[in-house]
């Protein structure tokens, strides 16, 4: 049986880091719109969250604890 964990993560970037982000998630959002797309817009917080998640699945998929904690800290 799995255990569960919740945590809150404060996640710091630079303002380059988010900059490039944010233009990421414009232009990701302008191509869903030529194609009349209504819904699935990204949000940086959006994308943060898969970006962790990917991190995580990562280092569990090779059962490295060890590793979770560095790409969390």
């Amino acid at each position: 049986m799995a255990k569960v964990y919740c945590v809150q993560l404060e996640i710091l970037l630079t303002a380059d880091e988010k900059a490039l982000l944010e233009h990421c998630v414009k232009e990701h959002n302008q191509k869903y719109k030529k194609f009349g797309a209504t819904r699935n817009w990204w949000t940086l917080e959006k994308v943060l969250q898969c970006l962790l998640s990917d991190a995580i699945y990562q280092a569990v998929k090779h059962r490295s604890v060890r590793a979770v904690c560095q790409k969390l800290s």
